[in-house]
């Protein structure tokens, strides 16, 4: 399974998304429980664009291991590829919560509060992620 996975992440850097997404898929047949595979897998998806897909794997992730905060986080990427601002900026906030030290969630969320006119919020979360980038 770890082979699958391996080469699923060596397809991704290569921009091989699709046999990326062949790999992953086969790493989850044999382990439906790697919470890593599926929020790789995700990532495939929202690489091609397929943002439901990718929240679906993100889902599948988070109910795995409630904790994850890169899922979470990746999840608000592909809301936010979607234009779905609310659902971004929850799943940004929840990934804060659980990693108050996770800069990309805080850039993530300024960028969706930029989008939605919340100037004062984007610039809070865009401060936060400088202060603990030093």
């Amino acid at each position: 399974m770890n082979a699958y996975i391996n080469r699923g992440l060596a397809y991704n850097a290569l921009k091989k998304y699709e046999e990326a997404l062949a790999d992953y898929t086969k790493a989850i047949e044999l382990d439906p429980k790697d919470v890593f595979a599926y929020t790789n897998r995700g990532g495939a998806y929202s690489n091609l664009k397929k943002y439901p897909q990718a929240i679906a794997d993100y889902i599948k992730a988070i109910e795995l291991d409630p904790k994850d905060a890169v899922a979470y986080n990746n999840r608000g990427n592909a809301y936010r590829n979607l234009k779905k601002y609310p659902e971004a900026i929850a799943d940004y906030t929840k990934a804060i919560e659980l990693d108050p030290k996770y800069v990309f969630a805080y850039i993530n969320r300024g960028n969706a509060f930029k989008v939605l006119g919340k100037t004062k919020e984007a610039n809070a979360d865009f401060a936060k992620a400088k202060a603990l980038e030093k």
